[in-house]
């Protein structure tokens, strides 16, 4: 190939508009939450946005007989910046508060230096701890919407998609991995669903993706030493 060929099909690629990410629409959903087929919790979960600014929560509460022995609350919270279409939000902020268990409770920020270090600090259990990152950093609530995006924003789905998440401190390899396309009844709506499974320790949690609902969950299921200990499905879910 000649080489005023080369350099034309280089700036012709240079030129090519980024992948743009596309990010859910805000919403409200409502999951129910079960352990050995028993109801013993509820989980709302909501995105809003305004301007380049994005808040992802999810709040806890226990239901059913579990309700009658315990008053467990949990809530989170991930604030992030959306700095262009091009790339996935950045993480900002993170709270988790667990009414009943205070020694689970941690919070963290991340102030950034350019794209690719950050410098975090925050608080676990009453224990501050620092830390720093060249690679982008996300909490265990705003990992499930930076696969949602990914997702999202794609029309070919890799093998499997890896996150660096702080949790209590450190930092943590997340492998989600890719097992296949479905379809599932939830709640009475047929879905197209994407699966995806997650090994941690002597857990594995498994999730499905709604293509029709920008690719958020709609059922998972968490599996203790091989037997099923929690199962989550979406109840409804509104678009503001």
């Amino acid at each position: 190939m000649k080489k005023h060929v080369i350099l034309t099909l280089l700036l012709v690629f240079h030129l090519l508009p980024a992948q743009a990410v596309e990010i859910p629409p805000d919403f409200v959903a409502h999951y129910k939450l079960e352990k050995y087929s028993a109801l013993i919790g509820e989980i709302d979960l909501r995105l809003s946005t305004e301007n380049d600014k994005l808040n992802y929560s999810s709040h806890t509460k226990p239901r059913g007989i579990a309700a009658f022995f315990r008053d467990d609350r949990i809530s989170e919270t991930s604030h992030l910046q959306l700095l262009s279409r091009n790339q996935l939000p950045r993480l900002l902020h993170y709270e988790y508060q667990h009414k009943g268990k205070e020694n689970r409770n941690q919070h963290f920020d991340i102030d950034y230096t350019d794209d690719t270090d950050a410098s975090i600090n925050g608080n676990f259990s009453e224990n501050i701890f620092s830390t720093s990152s060249k690679s982008p950093v996300w909490d265990r609530l705003s990992v499930q919407l930076a696969l949602s995006c990914e997702l999202n924003s794609t029309s070919q789905q890799q093998q499997s998609y890896l996150y660096q998440v702080l949790d209590r401190g450190e930092l943590h390899e997340y492998k989600f991995e890719h097992k296949g396309d479905d379809r599932l009844q939830i709640s009475g709506q047929h879905y197209h669903v994407v699966k995806f499974v997650r090994h941690h320790g002597k857990r594995d949690t498994i999730f499905w993706l709604a293509r029709e609902l920008h690719y958020l969950p709609v059922k998972m299921e968490q599996y203790k030493n091989g037997d099923l200990h929690l199962t989550m499905r979406l109840d409804s879910i509104n678009y503001d």
